[in-house]
C-alpha cells in the first residue's frame, strides 16, 4: 500500500512516529475498516516488530511496520482510543505541512478515521499530555504526607434523578489554611467543585491534589542504596460532605456557575471514579516553546486545576450550561527548546544503564531536596540557578519518563490564564 508521494525520500532519521502515551504502539481506531480492528504501528527502538494479519501495510523505506491488532490491544486515553501521531527528531527541512500532508495522504486510503482526540503532529502541538493508567497502584509506605490526605473524605451519593444540585466554582490561594492569602498575591491558587442538592439542602466538595504535599510531587528523593530517584507523586479526587465557605469567600472565590439534575450528577461520578482510577501521577509543570499565546507546549500539567476543567467539560457534555463569567487558573511554566528523550527508569538507572546520565540526573535533583537549615536552602538555591538559568538545564520526569530540557529566557513564568467555562460537546473524556 503506498503512503502517498509526500512520504517519499522520509528515511527512518528523519521521520520517527513514535510511541503515543509512552506506549510502545501508536494506534489509530477506524470507523469502518474490516472488523473493528485499529491499525497500529510498532516501534520500541529496540527492534522492529513484524507481524502482518491483513498483508503487508508498510512502506519498505520506513523504519518499523504497520500492524493490525484488535481494539483491545490497543492503548487508550480517556475512555477512547487515542489518535496521536509525535514525530520526533525530523529535519528543519521536513517543514510540518508536508508531514500532514503524508498523514492525510495515507489516512484517505484507509477509510474515515474517527478523531477522538487531538493530533499530534510534530512541533505544531508538542510532545505529550499525561498518561492514563489500566489501575491505580498501591502507593509506598516510604511515601509519607505531613497533612493527611482526604481526611474526611466519603463515598459519591447517588442523587435522585429529579434533584435539582447547584455547582459552584470554588477557589482559593494553595496552603491558604497555613499562609492566609500569601500565595494568593502570586495567584498561586487552587481549584475545587462544588454542589448543593436542592432536595436534601446537603453541600458537597471535590478537589483533586496531590497525596504527599506538591514537594513530593514536583522532585523526587534521594535515597541511600538506590540509584534511581524515588517518587512519591501520585495525585487523586477528593470527595467529602460539606463547603467551607469561609476558606473559599474570604480570599478566594465561591460562585455559582450552571445547575444540573441528580441524572446529570450520577453519570458526572461515574466519569470521576474512571478519572481518578486511570489519571494517576501529578504532574506540575506545563513546559512550552515560548511566552507566545500560540506557542507549542511541549508538555502539559496535570493538576489540581486541569480535574475541574475537565469535570466542567463532563458536565457540559452531559448538557450543562454555565454562567458566561471570567475563569482564570494558575499555570506554572518552563521555558524550554525541543525537549531530548533521554528514556525511562530502566534504561537509564538498570544494570544496562547509562552511567554517567544516571548521574548527572541525580546531581541535578540533589539540591531540590528537603533543607534542614536557611544557610543550605541558599547554597543549594544558587546550584539551581546556576544549573537552570545559567547553563539552560532541566531534566523533567513525565509519564515515567526523563526528558532534557535545553531552557530558554524567561525560564520559568507563574500565569493566572483565562480559561472559559465549558459549553457544549468539545472533547470525550471517558464514559
Amino acid at each position: 500500500m503506498d503512503l502517498g508521494p509526500d512520504w517519499d525520500g522520509m528515511s527512518p532519521s528523519q521521520l520517527q512516529i513514535c510511541h503515543a502515551m509512552s506506549l510502545p504502539r501508536l494506534c489509530i481506531t477506524l470507523k469502518q475498516h474490516h472488523d473493528d480492528s485499529c491499525l497500529a504501528w510498532a516501534h520500541d527502538n529496540q527492534q522492529h516488530q513484524e507481524h502482518f494479519t491483513r498483508g503487508d501495510l508498510m512502506k519498505p523505506d520506513l523504519a518499523g511496520k504497520w500492524i493490525v491488532a484488535p481494539n483491545d490491544e490497543c492503548p487508550s486515553f480517556e475512555g477512547a482510543h487515542l489518535i496521536s501521531t509525535i514525530v520526533r527528531n525530523y529535519d528543519e527541512e521536513m517543514s510540518l505541512d508536508k508531514i500532514k500532508v503524508g498523514i492525510q495522504n495515507y489516512s484517505s486510503k484507509l477509510g474515515k478515521i474517527q478523531r477522538q482526540k487531538q493530533l499530534c503532529v510534530g512541533r505544531a502541538s508538542g510532545l505529550s499530555m499525561a498518561q492514563r493508567f489500566d489501575y491505580r497502584p498501591k502507593t509506598d509506605p516510604y511515601c509519607q504526607a505531613r497533612y493527611t490526605f482526604c481526611p474526611t473524605g466519603s463515598a459519591i451519593p447517588l442523587m435522585k434523578e429529579e434533584d435539582v444540585i447547584e455547582v459552584y466554582r470554588l477557589q482559593a490561594p494553595v496552603w491558604e489554611f497555613k499562609y492566609g492569602d500569601l500565595l494568593g498575591h502570586l495567584k498561586i491558587m487552587h481549584d475545587a467543585v462544588g454542589f448543593k442538592s436542592s432536595l436534601t439542602g446537603k453541600n458537597y466538595t471535590m478537589e483533586w491534589y496531590e497525596l504527599f504535599q506538591l514537594g513530593n510531587c514536583t522532585f523526587p528523593h534521594l535515597r541511600p542504596g538506590m540509584d534511581a530517584p524515588f517518587w512519591c507523586n501520585q495525585g487523586a479526587a477528593c470527595f467529602y460532605e460539606g463547603i467551607d465557605d469561609a476558606h473559599w469567600k474570604e480570599n478566594g472565590t465561591l460562585v455559582l456557575v450552571t445547575t444540573i439534575t441528580g441524572t446529570m450528577f450520577n453519570e458526572m461520578a461515574k466519569w470521576v471514579k474512571y478519572d481518578n482510577e486511570t489519571g494517576i501521577y501529578y504532574e506540575t509543570w506545563t513546559v512550552q516553546a515560548s511566552p507566545d499565546k500560540q506557542s507549542v507546549i511541549w508538555f502539559d500539567s496535570y493538576e489540581c486545576s486541569k480535574f475541574i476543567l475537565r469535570t466542567y467539560q463532563k458536565l457540559a457534555d452531559l448538557g450543562a450550561v454555565f454562567s458566561k463569567i471570567q475563569t482564570n487558573y494558575t499555570n506554572i511554566i518552563l521555558f524550554s527548546g525541543e525537549p531530548i528523550y533521554l528514556g525511562n527508569e530502566t534504561s537509564i538507572f538498570g544494570p544496562l544503564g547509562n552511567k554517567t546520565l544516571a548521574a548527572a540526573i541525580r546531581d541535578f535533583y540533589y539540591p531540590f531536596k528537603p533543607h534542614q537549615t536557611v544557610g543550605e536552602f541558599f547554597v543549594d538555591l544558587l546550584k539551581i540557578i546556576d544549573r537552570v538559568i545559567l547553563n539552560h538545564q532541566f531534566y523533567l520526569f513525565y509519564n515515567l519518563e526523563y526528558w532534557f530540557l535545553p531552557m530558554k529566557s524567561p525560564y520559568l513564568k507563574i500565569i493566572y490564564e483565562e480559561v472559559p467555562l465549558s459549553n457544549g460537546n468539545k472533547t470525550s473524556f471517558g464514559l
